[in-house]
């Protein structure tokens, strides 16, 4: 709900792409548990490699990270590290923020003189 209201963030978006990550490879190690390893790893090859008919691999639902590092968990047995968060969109997202920050702060300053009447 906050990526979609604070869209023009961009680390909330990098945020957002380790949150699914790391569902998906949680989920993924609980049906390793309770089917094993290979069962997991033929149903995620047959959403990796769809019939013709299919216009795009379901896997692909989470992004191409996500599917590298599902199968590296099963390859591995363990999660795997996902790539950082680029410090560019950290900055990009501090400037951004602290913009919005001032604005707000001078339109409630602003609303205040209003209702005081000391404008």
């Amino acid at each position: 709900m906050l990526l979609a209201r604070e869209f023009y963030l961009p680390a909330l978006r990098h945020l957002s792409e380790r949150f699914v990550a790391g569902r998906e490879l949680a989920a993924d190690r609980r049906a390793i548990t309770r089917c094993g390893t290979r069962p997991l790893a033929g149903a995620l090859l047959r959403v990796l490699s769809p019939p013709a008919w299919a216009a795009s691999p379901a896997a692909a639902m989470a992004g191409a990270t996500t599917v590298d590092a599902r199968i590296t968990q099963l390859e591995t047995g363990s999660e795997p590290p996902l790539p950082p968060i680029p410090r560019r969109s950290w900055l990009v997202s501090a400037m951004i923020a602290a913009v919005v920050l001032a604005g707000a702060a001078n339109a409630a300053l602003l609303v205040q003189q209003m209702c005081t009447g000391t404008m």
